[in-house]
């Protein structure tokens, strides 16, 4: 489970010893795990799959102020989210964290396979803090070039 902000940077991940639970109830964790940290913007919205898609979850993120952009699992109310405009970019913004966990896994692969869970939590550890330090220095790339245009 990989929760990132909208620039990339993986802010919560969770790698699962054992069955993971269900994936609303992995948000649901994921969002608590974040509220506890001391961060100037909080939550205000979350964007996923059908997979976690859940009446009680929906009822917990409106509990908490957070818009809910969670893929509906019935295809005629997915059509209807898609005229919503925040729904439809953060739907979009979705499928890059998608093709980036591809990457993470294809990446991290190899590591995965060897010496037990501790072995494993360790290496998706590292390969969550390369990310962010390669997402972190694009980041600060980015903000150079905008100075030296100015």
């Amino acid at each position: 489970m990989i929760a990132e902000s909208m620039q990339g940077l993986i802010l919560d991940w969770q790698l699962y010893r054992k069955a993971a639970p269900a994936e609303w109830r992995q948000l649901q964790e994921s969002v608590q795990r974040q509220n506890k940290f001391d961060v100037s913007t909080p939550i205000t919205a979350v964007s996923t799959d059908r997979g976690f898609n859940s009446k009680e979850g929906s009822r917990e993120l409106a509990a908490n102020d957070i818009f809910d952009a969670t893929c509906p699992r019935d295809p005629r109310i997915l059509k209807e989210r898609f005229a919503e405009e925040r729904f439809e970019k953060l739907q979009r913004r979705r499928g890059s964290t998608e093709a980036r966990i591809a990457i993470f896994k294809q990446r991290q692969a190899r590591r995965l396979r060897e010496r037990g869970f501790d072995h494993r939590y360790l290496a998706v550890a590292w390969g969550v803090l390369g990310h962010n330090l390669w997402i972190v220095a694009r980041l600060l790339l980015a903000q150079e070039k905008v100075l030296e245009a100015a």
